[in-house]
């Protein structure tokens, strides 16, 4: 399913999102998208609780979400999962 970049960005787990990102591995997937190739599809694990706020934490794919935002995507692939699904009603992606 394709969700919206900035949502998932907004709610995303911060330690996920701010922490070990490899350089290289978001250029290559920035590169991809300059090249208008599709990203493999990312993964959502769990909702998680983070400081009494509901985030996403995703189990795949925090290289290429760092890629889309930084390139302004509307929407990434989101592998199709029933979790997937709650995020984007829960959050409006």
């Amino acid at each position: 399913i394709a969700l919206s970049v900035q949502g998932l960005w907004d709610n995303w787990q911060r330690s996920q999102r701010d922490n070990n990102i490899h350089e290289p591995a978001v250029q290559h997937y920035v590169n991809m998208l300059i090249l208008n190739q599709p990203l493999p599809a990312i993964a959502i694990e769990k909702l998680v609780d983070e400081g009494g706020m509901i985030r996403i934490r995703t189990a795949d794919g925090r290289h290429r979400l760092t890629a889309a935002h930084r390139q302004n995507q509307a929407t990434i692939d989101v592998l199709d999962t029933e979790i997937a699904r709650s995020a984007r009603e829960i959050f409006n992606l």
